[in-house]
């Protein structure tokens, strides 16, 4: 890779920078080596498009080239010259030649302009009796402003003829100062001369066309000229007579002494490039008009038409389909002359479809490359590559090839850059390729702007389809998550177990207390829920106070109720549960999936279920003072597990018979008082073994147990015996885990 040599160039589809790049690439062809060429195709005066075209040059990787060629004349703003300027004394340690006339740190190759521009003013002399010639040049800093300005004076020095000062002016290269010239022409602040030799063909087009809206006609009342010998001044109306210099034996001068400067050698010097008069009718000759690149223009607008790459890749899902599009679009624009010889691709930032949503503090990339570049291909993956190596690696081929780099954007949106390889070809680029890569910077921008569309459409839909309060999704709006836990059930051949648990009461508290109270137990049963449920089961809230959950598994019915024991358990537990207002109650079914119809017939069912919730009996104001001494009766069996607690005395504290007492105990806790009892009492042993020097007789007549009772029941729910807790181990010496938890 070190062996190609990097070009930095703008507009390379240009007339006259066209012909320099043929030359370069030619000459390095014929040397053995390979180019890559750096372009910097579009200088408007905005922002957005000077930081994003000058983005192609984050690219270059000067450690893995061996030379670089620089062509400023084919740039237009002086601020993009300066900073590649520094970019080169900064980074670049390979030899650097440049095409320019101005004083620059490295060797330098240009034209006579002097003499070429001379040859145009002694035309006029000779052929036209020219006597007064102004001459329209550009910027006076300008080296090639100063050097056709004395081919100017020499012309006319030469045939005798004074070669005042005020008869120059100096201009900007393009179009103000033409128009600006026009005027004072025409409204007499200057005088008319015999003919105006304009230092480019962009001033004598622009200077011939305001002069003829103020009626002044060319040639027939003032002589225009131009330099260059753009394809513009050959199909104006009139032509313009130009002086076109060799730029394509410019462009081999310049790789010669590069390559010789990288071998080691000393470049041959020889006659500086030619030129050729290229006679118009603006100075009153005539010549057949070529329609050649019309024509190949209007057959690219159709081509541009028929393949309609702007609508294809605007309607692709992903970005499987639209690099597909892309793809298959190139070969249109990217090979016109030679589409066997063509290869291209896409690079792309790693982040190059960040959404706007992301946590990053810019919403997408604006400038730069990422250090880790992606080669996109056809299917929408991407291989990576490191962007100090500057192209995929099966990019790396040994045969002589030159490698445009073009930078992709929108705006003010960087996404990468594209490659465009053609083999042993050296006049291969051209603008219809450059109006190709933007249609592909569109499609991106397009791309990811319906991707942050659909992501904030898909968020919105997300957050409709959320309770404010508790954060569950309503059932009501949350159809395609509860087809997915069908679908995953109907896959593996599980049934799914549907609960419905509804708060009654909430009413009574908020008009017993306020609202802030009903919404700590909404929130605070949500919380058990969610902490409740594993992987394949879903939650939802129906409606206030009542809740939907979805599961499916392996042993559905012991699964589903020992849920519901769990849920129910730690709602009469909790510190949310107001059990003198507030209960839960709740209900279990079972669906066969192999017969199920889809999501209504569960909706059916889970409607009915609640429904069903409903119309049960509530309890009367006497249940709900036994649910209130209940929860006091339960803290104190807990709270002093040293008391001779039985049943019977249990009942007798509530004034209720026995059996009374075992049913509303259980549909409070979800256990029994017997369990609880005991598992207070065991709780107290084990703080006893811990934290006393008892004896295990005495530990076991303080719990209310013989000895051998309590023997036999500690090992049964611990697991281990009193005297190895104590000790804090296991018989075997593993640390005691305790069988049954003790209560909170």
């Amino acid at each position: 890779m070190n062996g190609r040599i990097g070009i930095i160039i703008g507009r390379p589809y240009y007339t006259i920078n066209r012909p320099q790049l043929k030359g370069i690439l030619r000459e390095c062809f014929r040397s053995g080596r390979s180019a890559c060429v750096f372009t910097l195709n579009e200088e408007f005066y905005d922002a957005h498009v000077f930081r994003q075209e000058w983005n192609v040059l984050h690219a270059v990787s000067f450690e893995e080239l061996s030379g670089v060629i620089y062509l400023p004349y084919s740039i237009a703003k002086d601020e993009t010259k300066s900073r590649i300027t520094e970019l080169l004394k900064s980074r670049c340690k390979c030899p650097v030649t440049v095409v320019t006339a101005d004083r620059v740190p490295w060797p330098s190759v240009w034209f006579d302009e002097k003499s070429q521009f001379a040859s145009v003013v002694t035309h006029l002399i000779e052929s036209h009796g020219c006597r007064d010639i102004l001459c329209l040049t550009g910027p006076p800093q300008m080296q090639t402003s100063r050097s056709r300005v004395q081919g100017w004076q020499e012309a006319l020095t030469a045939a005798g003829l004074p070669a005042p000062p005020e008869r120059v002016v100096y201009g900007d290269f393009w179009e103000d100062s033409p128009r600006e010239l026009a005027r004072e022409l025409t409204d007499g602040t200057r005088t008319m001369p015999d003919a105006v030799v304009c230092g480019n063909d962009r001033m004598a087009v622009t200077l011939c066309d305001s002069l003829a809206e103020a009626g002044v006609r060319v040639p027939e009342d003032v002589i225009v000229t131009g330099f260059d010998g753009i394809e513009e001044a050959e199909l104006h109306n009139p032509a313009i007579t130009t002086c076109m210099p060799d730029w394509e034996l410019l462009g081999e001068t310049a790789a010669k002494k590069l390559i010789a400067l990288i071998e080691g050698r000393v470049p041959e010097s020889g006659a500086p490039p030619g030129h050729r008069l290229i006679f118009g009718e603006s100075c009153g000759h005539s010549r057949p008009r070529t329609i050649r690149e019309a024509l190949r223009f209007n057959t690219l607008e159709a081509r541009y038409m028929d393949t309609a790459i702007n609508t294809l890749s605007l309607s692709d899902e992903n970005a499987a389909g639209l690099m597909n599009s892309i793809y298959n679009t190139t070969y249109f624009y990217a090979s016109t002359n030679y589409p066997d010889k063509a290869e291209f691709a896409v690079c792309l930032c790693t982040d190059w479809n960040r959404t706007s949503f992301s946590n990053e503090s810019e919403l997408y990339r604006t400038e730069g490359c990422t250090e880790t570049m992606l080669h996109m291909l056809r299917d929408g993956t991407g291989t990576s590559f490191p962007l100090r190596r500057m192209m995929p690696e099966e990019w790396e081929n040994q045969a002589p090839s030159a490698v445009f780099f073009v930078p992709l954007y929108f705006r003010d949106r960087c996404f990468g850059y594209t490659l465009l390889r053609f083999d042993g070809v050296a006049d291969s680029y051209d603008i219809y390729y450059l109006k190709f890569c933007r249609e592909v910077g569109s499609a991106l921008a397009f791309f990811c702007l319906r991707n942050d569309y659909r992501s904030f459409a898909y968020r919105n839909y997300i957050r409709d389809c959320r309770d404010d309060l508790t954060g569950l999704y309503f059932f009501r709006r949350s159809r395609q998550i509860c087809e997915r836990t069908i679908d995953s059930a109907r896959l593996y051949g599980e049934t799914l177990y549907l609960l419905v648990l509804h708060i009654r009461g909430l009413r009574q508290l908020e008009d017993a207390m306020n609202r802030l109270e009903k919404d700590k137990v909404l929130l605070g049963t949500s919380d058990i829920l969610v902490g409740s449920c594993r992987g394949q089961e879903q939650v939802f809230i129906a409606e206030e106070g009542t809740f939907f959950i979805i599961g499916s598994g392996i042993q559905p019915r012991e699964r589903a109720e020992n849920l519901r024991e769990q849920i129910t358990g730690q709602f009469r537990t909790s510190s949310i549960g107001h059990q003198d207002i507030v209960w839960l109650s709740s209900a279990v079914r079972l669906i066969d999936t192999a017969g199920l119809s889809g999501f209504s017939e569960v909706e059916e069912v889970l409607r009915q279920m609640r429904e069903d919730l409903k119309q049960e009996q509530q309890p009367s104001m006497q249940e709900k003072k036994h649910r209130l001494r209940l929860s006091q009766l339960r803290e104190d069996i807990y709270t002093h597990p040293e008391h001779d607690w039985t049943v019977a005395k249990c009942a007798l504290e509530l004034s209720v018979s026995q059996s009374y007492f075992l049913k509303l105990y259980r549909g409070c806790f979800g256990t029994s008082c017997s369990q609880d009892i005991q598992r207070s009492k065991l709780a107290y042993a084990k703080k006893l073994l811990l934290q006393t020097d008892m004896i295990l007789q005495d530990i076991a007549y303080e719990c209310g147990y013989d000895y051998s009772h309590f023997m036999r029941l500690f090992r049964q729910e611990t697991g281990t015996t009193p005297t190895a807790y104590r000790k804090g181990a296991a018989p075997d010496g593993s640390p005691v885990k305790d069988k049954e938890q003790t209560h909170d």
